[in-house]
């Protein structure tokens, strides 16, 4: 049985307020939002039951509003206020119901400034219906599958009403719990609802909430909190350029990089030096000037330390640099286990401004033991290596442009792993 569709508006039976009809024929009950009384829509408006002293949950949206979802006008006629509980944590939202003379019955629900539209699932389901207890039982993760959509399980909740004002195509009752068990694809969410024996399949979308609060004339709209699981992904602008040039820049960089240092490994000499012979001259020619010339210094340390003088002169036996490098090398066992510090290596950068034999002294100007059981440095060893072309700077290039395509190509992923932070699920 169905009210008249004509009824534009009615007296409350109860207080005698008067109340706008806005849902259509389908209307089951009228919830009188001046003194709580819930009336039957389809018996000449009889009061059922009576909500007092009832808090109004805060939400932008009125009864009353029209505005568009997705294209299509809709006007909120009922206001249900909303909550969880679980382990001493309380969420709270609204679901508006919202009526189109075409389009039908949904949802309209705001929660932590984010909105999200809800009906009916006309498609089948496989599996035609998933309970609490069949998530418990499960293995793995459940998925569900309707039409060509993947969905996986999300959560499970048990909710309550809080408030009812307004029109409904069903019956509402204040704080009887309803079991949903919920399941996501990218950009929709099953709902698998069941309150006492009736069992309903919804699926829910996100909504843009500017647009949304906007269609309903809504000026000064609430600020969304955290990341809801329906939200999608937004890219940002040439996204897909930037990751992708970004990728390919580091791959070169990092090539070009690998090839300097692979070129100028040959151009080397090694000089074996015995510390009793030292001080001790070694030249070594520069074919090419203005290019980065490498020394490095390794001594036999074992559990004590060098201080090597070098001094170098060019082809008119004028000083270049007189520097020192410390070589040291300590190890032992403890406690915790075997431990070593140190480098027995250093290394010296210069550029050479013109061609020709070079003269590098090297001395042994101190050296020590530690605690008295390390052994003495006896070898010295000089490498130098000249028309250096280094992969440092490219190296840092690659890193950079790295970086940059990591964040890019990360963006997606820590955005599903957020959306999905609120799952129930665990692997364990």
């Amino acid at each position: 049985m169905t009210r008249q569709p004509d009824i534009k508006s009615i007296n409350c039976t109860s207080c005698g307020a008067g109340l706008d009809v806005l849902g259509g024929g389908r209307v089951e009950v009228h919830v009188c939002g001046y003194c709580g009384s819930e009336l039957n829509a389809q018996d000449d408006y009889k009061v059922l039951q009576t909500f007092s002293e009832v808090a109004r949950p805060d939400s932008p949206f009125r009864i009353g509003m029209e505005g568009l979802i997705e294209g299509v006008p809709f006007t909120i006629i009922g206001t249900l206020g909303m909550e969880e509980s679980w382990r001493g944590s309380t969420w709270q939202w609204v679901d508006h119901q919202v009526f189109s003379p075409t389009h039908g019955y949904g949802y309209l629900t705001v929660e932590s400034g984010h909105v999200t539209f809800t009906r009916r699932h006309r498609l089948g389901t496989s599996p035609s219906w998933i309970s609490p207890s069949s998530v418990e039982i499960s293995e793995t993760r459940p998925v569900i599958r309707s039409g060509n959509t993947r969905y996986q399980y999300y959560e499970t909740t048990a909710s309550r009403v809080t408030f009812i004002e307004g029109e409904f195509n069903w019956r509402p009752r204040m704080n009887t719990l309803a079991n949903t068990v919920s399941a996501i694809s990218s950009d929709r969410m099953l709902s698998f609802r069941a309150t006492g024996m009736e069992e309903e399949v919804h699926i829910t979308q996100y909504l843009p909430a500017a647009e949304t609060f906007a269609a309903f004339g809504i000026d000064t709209p609430p600020s969304a909190i955290g990341t809801h699981p329906l939200k999608p992904y937004a890219k940002g602008a040439h996204e897909g350029f930037l990751k992708w040039s970004a990728t390919g820049f580091a791959v070169v960089a990092l090539l070009m990089a690998v090839m300097f240092s692979i070129l100028s490994f040959p151009n080397s000499d090694i000089h074996e030096l015995k510390v009793r012979a030292l001080p001790k001259e070694i030249p070594f020619e520069i074919v090419h000037p203005n290019r980065l010339a490498v020394v490095k210094i390794s001594a036999d340390v074992n559990n004590s330390w060098a201080f090597i003088g070098l001094t170098l002169t060019d082809p008119e036996d004028i000083p270049v640099f007189e520097t020192g490098r410390t070589v040291e090398r300590y190890s032992g066992r403890d406690a915790d286990g075997s431990w070593s510090e140190g480098r027995n290596a250093s290394t010296l950068r210069f550029i050479p401004r013109q061609a020709g034999t070079y003269t590098l002294e090297v001395d042994v100007e101190e050296s020590d033991t530690w605690n008295r059981i390390g052994f003495a440095v006896r070898n010295v060893t000089v490498t130098t290596r000249q028309g250096v072309i280094s992969g440092f700077w490219m190296l840092m290039v690659a890193l950079g442009f790295g970086l940059f395509a990591l964040y890019h190509h990360s963006r997606s992923v820590l955005h599903h792993y957020w959306r999905m932070r609120g799952s129930d699920w665990s692997d364990d």
